[in-house]
């Protein structure tokens, strides 16, 4: 049933129509959406489940339960980039279904909007795919670290039909340099190489480590979308494919696939 499963950022600035340029200023986050991309060309699933900390709010997880979703790069000066997909409300029910270690939420739209945390990852994904899955919608930001490593494992559990993967957006730190987004602190570097040793390790335990201080003052946006797809390898090796972090916000791109049994 699953495909495959990642961590991507989201930085509208790595496509081209906004970044104008500057988008050669993370090159090393383009190739490993390249790397991504490539590696997932023959792989598109039946059923794409996308975790975005910038779709709606509520403590626990929001479920994002649209017939369709759209959306563009009109807010970064780049309307021409652009989205459409249809809703998995069959397989969003089943999902909802199974979840008993977090507390969830749930918005319906007739049309729901794809935010950049969502659009961006899947423009680079679906330029190499015939047509786009029907999506899951969801945000992690309101879920306790614990709750955010449980629905990685019922995510995992699930035996629906089909094809499915797991699109876990989110960016690291936004405070590695002065000047950055959120300005400069000395836990954005901290925090991003817990995050790596962990993508590393397939194993939360740099991150369980650090402080609540530590965290907080990180500034990130990504802590969940990690801890979601670390609870589903459970243990299985992660690839990272790249990191970087530029303009002061860490971008990590990480691939699970299944084992080869054998």
């Amino acid at each position: 049933m699953w495909s495959w499963a990642c961590l991507v950022p989201h930085p509208p600035i790595a496509v081209p129509e906004v970044g104008r340029g500057r988008e050669k200023e993370a090159l090393k986050t383009l190739e490993g959406f390249g790397a991504l991309a490539e590696t997932l060309e023959d792989k598109a699933p039946d059923v794409l489940v996308v975790l975005s900390p910038h779709q709606p709010y509520a403590p626990g997880v929001l479920f994002v339960c649209g017939e369709r979703f759209e959306g563009n790069l009109e807010s970064f000066g780049a309307p021409q980039v652009q989205l459409q997909a249809d809703g998995a409300t069959e397989e969003t029910e089943e999902i909802l279904g199974i979840l008993r270690d977090v507390p969830v939420h749930r918005v319906d739209r007739e049309t729901a909007t794809l935010d950049h945390a969502s659009l961006v990852p899947l423009w680079f994904l679906s330029r190499r795919w015939r047509s786009m899955p029907r999506l899951v919608v969801a945000n992690p930001v309101g879920l306790e670290l614990a709750e955010a490593l449980a629905l990685g494992r019922e995510l995992r559990s699930l035996s629906g039909s089909g094809s499915w993967a797991l699109v876990a957006s989110g960016d690291l730190s936004h405070r590695l340099i002065p000047g950055a987004p959120a300005g400069y602190s000395p836990s954005g570097r901290i925090f991003d190489e817990a995050v790596l040793r962990s993508l590393e390790t397939s194993s939360p335990a740099p991150l369980e480590r650090l402080s609540p201080e530590v965290l907080e003052e990180a500034g990130e946006c990504g802590l969940r979308s990690v801890l979601v797809l670390l609870g589903f390898a459970g243990g299985d090796p992660l690839k990272t494919l790249s990191y970087e972090g530029p303009f002061g916000v860490g971008y990590a791109t990480a691939l699970w696939t299944p084992r080869q049994e054998g």
